[in-house]
């Protein structure tokens, strides 16, 4: 028997894990394929193969895949696997290794867009009366040294409780604010949009081709410190079920395990477990998500999600400390409980805001559509589950029930003016309290103002 060495080089330091799968040539042999994932550290040993020759394929999460053949003899043979796509830092190896946008990024020109280059950058923070300016305590890093990637821009974004958005415009660039991941450190990158990715809302000619003027000239990426949560959360959007399961048990039970540490990772872990269904064994560590970390809405989202249901026993989610003080009248029914508390859970997070990643909206949505199940004959969309919201009164607790219709509406409308293709929420709009219902998000060209508090 002998012993396989995978080594995976995505270009950087610590890296997101990964499924592998070895394959031998002679598929009669017993034990493959094999399936297994390799760590963090980017080295992986697979013992007591038998001799022959083997296929080694490694699926990142950006969408491509790794590929190499191997002879195995009697003894030690090794493989490396190397990414063929490099960033322009080696702080943002991950990022490219877990995103496809970025991965063609990092290999474009970008003279056909210099006439746009000229950005602003406005950093918010939700405080007690409203979101104010911040100052950018790092400044913007331009990565100047690099001419193909002088319009890539790194935002240091400091680690605490406190919400914020960054702000980015230009004289023809749209206005959009991005959600920046609070309690951890975390980076927002601003890079051209590779040709081919369609922008959002963007207008075509009579023929259907693409109209140029509306096409939103950059993208923005927002990157944490934490490889193996921002792997797993590109393998769950991009609907890669089978990564997710093969390496759920070793990083998404571990990332919501180190929640105290690190609650947006554990976020990430914790839509990956919903999509995978293992969720509900992990249900107690979402509570405690939802339960101490204030600044952050998509726990009480998956759990008004889980609440629509059937796979969590009402009994079980009724335990959760969300749902203190909820009482019920003795004719409801188990349908109608149900509802109450999906729409208690959907309510408390309108109280803390907008999600922090797009898959967040896309559940806000989904439980809309359920909670819109057997409207009468003529109401528009969303409009049964909205009166739903505003007639819940089976509450005996101080909450800001009255407010959710109104919450709910913004964050409606904030879903229309969305960049689908962004990771965390990235919404077309001049300021993070004010959603402008627009045909189309493009600001006409003329000079640029700073926005007043």
């Amino acid at each position: 028997m002998a012993q396989l060495n995978i080594r995976l080089d995505l270009g950087g330091g610590e890296q997101p894990v990964v499924p592998v799968t070895i394959t031998h040539m002679d598929r009669t042999v017993q034990r493959t394929p094999i399936s297994a994932a390799v760590p963090a550290s980017g080295y992986l040993d697979v013992d007591d193969l038998r001799p022959g020759t083997y296929t080694v394929q490694a699926l990142l999460p950006n969408g491509s895949s790794l590929r190499r053949e191997v002879e195995v003899g009697d003894g030690y043979a090794q493989v490396v696997l190397d990414n063929p796509y490099r960033s322009p830092r080696e702080t943002l190896a991950a990022a490219v290794a877990t995103r496809p946008v970025l991965s063609e990024a990092a290999t474009i020109t970008f003279e056909s867009i210099r006439p746009r280059r000229e950005l602003f950058l406005e950093l918010w923070r939700k405080e007690q009366d409203g979101w104010r300016t911040a100052p950018l305590s790092s400044g913007v890093d331009w990565m100047s040294q690099d001419p193909s990637n002088s319009l890539t821009a790194r935002i240091e974004i400091p680690p605490d409780g406190v919400q914020r958005v960054l702000k980015i415009g230009g004289p023809k660039v749209p206005v959009r604010f991005v959600m920046v991941p609070p309690y951890v450190p975390s980076q927002v990158v601003v890079f051209p949009r590779p040709a081919g990715l369609e922008s959002p809302k963007q207008q075509q000619q009579s023929d259907g081709s693409p109209l140029e003027s509306t096409r939103d000239p950059i993208c923005v990426s927002v990157i944490t410190m934490n490889p193996a949560a921002e792997g797993l959360l590109s393998y769950a959007l991009q609907g890669q079920h089978g990564a997710v399961r093969a390496i759920q048990d070793t990083v998404a039970r571990e990332l919501m395990n180190r929640k105290f540490q690190d609650p947006v990772g554990a976020t990430a872990g914790a839509y990956a477990m919903l999509q995978s269904g293992a969720i509900s064994d992990v249900l107690d560590w979402l509570a405690n998500l939802t339960d101490e970390f204030e600044a952050l809405s998509d726990g009480l989202l998956i759990i008004s999600a889980l609440a629509i249901g059937s796979r969590i026993p009402e009994a079980k989610l009724r335990q959760l400390p969300a749902m203190r003080g909820l009482r019920f009248k003795s004719e409801s029914d188990e349908q109608v409980r149900r509802e109450v508390i999906a729409m208690t859970c959907l309510g408390m997070a309108y109280e803390r805001g907008l999600p922090l990643y797009t898959e967040g909206l896309r559940l806000h949505l989904g439980i809309l559509d359920m909670l819109d199940f057997g409207a009468p004959e003529g109401k528009r969309r969303h409009e049964w589950a909205y009166e739903k919201l505003q007639n819940i009164k089976a509450l005996n607790r101080n909450l800001k029930y009255r407010q959710w219709p109104s919450r709910m509406r913004f964050t409606l409308e904030a879903s229309e003016q969305t960049d689908w293709f962004a990771r965390v929420t990235t919404v077309y709009s001049d300021r993070p309290d004010r959603i402008s219902k627009r045909r189309t998000f493009w600001r006409e060209p003329g000079e640029f103002t700073h926005s007043e508090r």
